[in-house]
C-alpha cells in the first residue's frame, strides 16, 4: 500500500527525519565548545548557589538561636555574621570555581577550536 503525501506533510516528514539523521553525525566544533562552556558555567553556578543557600541557612540558624532557643545574643551574632559572610562571598566562590574550571578545560577548548 502506497500513501501519497502532499507537500506540507512531506516537509514535516523531512524535518522529523533530519532530527534523527543528525544524531549519527559527529558534533561540530562550535556545538562541542558551547556544550563544554555551558557545563563549566552550570557547575560553577550550582556550587555558588549551594554555598549561598548554606550561608542563608546559617543566618537562619542564628535567628533561631535568639528567637526560639533564647541562647546568648553574642553567640547568635557570631553565627549570623558567619552566615552573612558566606552569602557575601558567594560571587567570589562562583568566580573562583569558574576560573579553576576554565583553567582545567583550557587545553581541550583550544584543541577543539584548532580543528
Amino acid at each position: 500500500m502506497y500513501i501519497q503525501y502532499d507537500a506540507k506533510e512531506k516537509a514535516e516528514i523531512e524535518r522529523i527525519k533530519a532530527k534523527y539523521t543528525s544524531l549519527d553525525s559527529t558534533p561540530s566544533t562550535l556545538s562541542e565548545m558551547k556544550r563544554i562552556d555551558r557545563r563549566i558555567e552550570s557547575v560553577s553556578r550550582s556550587i555558588a548557589i549551594c554555598w549561598g543557600i548554606i550561608g542563608l541557612l546559617v543566618l537562619g540558624t542564628s535567628l533561631s538561636m535568639v528567637l526560639a532557643l533564647g541562647s546568648g545574643i553574642l553567640s547568635s551574632m557570631v553565627v549570623g555574621i558567619i552566615g552573612i559572610a558566606m552569602m557575601v562571598f558567594t560571587k567570589n566562590i562562583y568566580d573562583l570555581v569558574l576560573f579553576n574550571k576554565r583553567k582545567k578545560y583550557k587545553s581541550k577548548i583550544i584543541s577543539i577550536s584548532e580543528k
